[in-house]
Formats: structure tokens, sequence, C-alpha cells
């Protein structure tokens, strides 16, 4: 199971019912690609929407089908 996989696993096993996520950073990094900012996870060389991610596996764990 990848760690995102787990991480949503775990957090609605434990009965969570969302996850809250700093997903801009207090200098204004942010964790999703976004056209208004270039300071964003789309300019590094990681290139991927992590919170996408983890929403995707979130909404997959919670049909039952985590992987």
């Amino acid at each position: 199971m990848k760690s995102k996989a787990l991480i949503a696993c775990s957090v609605l096993v434990a009965g969570a019912k969302y996850i809250t996520i700093t997903a801009r950073h207090c200098d204004g990094f942010a964790l999703w690609p976004s056209k208004v900012d270039g300071y964003n996870i789309a300019a590094t060389p990681f290139k991927r929407d992590v919170i996408g991610e983890l929403v995707e596996k979130a909404v997959l764990a919670r049909k039952g089908y985590a992987r």
C-alpha cells in the first residue's frame, strides 16, 4: 500500500470525517499546481499534485477500494 493510501485509510479508520492539510506554506509555496503563482509544486522537479493524489486515495478508501 502506498503512503497516500495508507494515510487516507488510517485517517478514515480512526473515524475522521475530513483531512485538513496546510497546503499553502507560510512563505507562499503551494502543494498543488497553480497558474496564479509560479511558486508551487509544479515548478519543482517533483511536479506532481500531492493534494490531488491524497484526495483521490481518500475517496477510494472511503469507498473501500484503497490500494
